[in-house]
């Protein structure tokens, strides 16, 4: 399998980390993958799902200004997309490579896990998306107004500062319960 994929090598150890959180989040281990010899994806294709990672973020309106992978103020957000990036890639591989054949009564396929894996792409990649682009919106309106209180803010300071209050709906339009 070709390793030379990635735009960057990261040496840097939050980035390790980060490798090391998506690899554990796809239980991706030599010890448990019974039917492979090894890891199912390499550092260097998980390093180029890092920096697409990035590029997503930093590309995708509002712009908030760029951030680094060290930077990223949504860190579960970034492992989910790197997910669901392994999980379509690994899909596309398997799709090339399937193959169905019988022999004396036998019937026998490989790699035909590409439909499972585009499926768990897709629920990540929504999950992604949805908090993604919730998290810029409130922090673009945040920056534009100058303290606009948004669900992300208030999540914090809801069971501390306004516990008579309702919903976080009320506590943004103002309205005491």
């Amino acid at each position: 399998m070709p390793t030379s994929f990635a735009l960057r090598t990261y040496a840097d150890d939050s980035v390790q980390v980060i490798l090391r959180q998506v690899r554990s989040f796809l239980r991706d281990h030599p010890e448990v993958n019974a039917l492979l010899d090894g890891e199912e994806t390499g550092d260097s294709l998980l390093e180029l799902y890092v920096d697409m990672a990035v590029d997503d973020w930093n590309t995708t309106p509002p712009i908030l200004g760029p951030i680094q992978v060290t930077t990223h103020p949504a860190r579960s957000q970034m492992i989910f997309y790197i997910c669901a990036l392994c999980l379509w890639s690994a899909a596309i591989l398997q799709a090339r490579n399937q193959l169905a054949y019988s022999d004396g009564g036998i019937s026998v396929q490989t790699s035909d896990k590409s439909q499972i894996y585009q499926q768990i792409s897709s629920q990540l990649m929504q999950i992604y998306e949805q908090k993604k682009l919730r998290y810029k919106k409130s922090q673009n309106a945040e920056a534009a107004y100058g303290g606009l209180l948004s669900e992300y803010s208030l999540t914090t300071f809801a069971q501390y500062q306004w516990s008579s209050y309702d919903s976080y709906a009320n506590m943004r339009d103002g309205f005491k319960v």
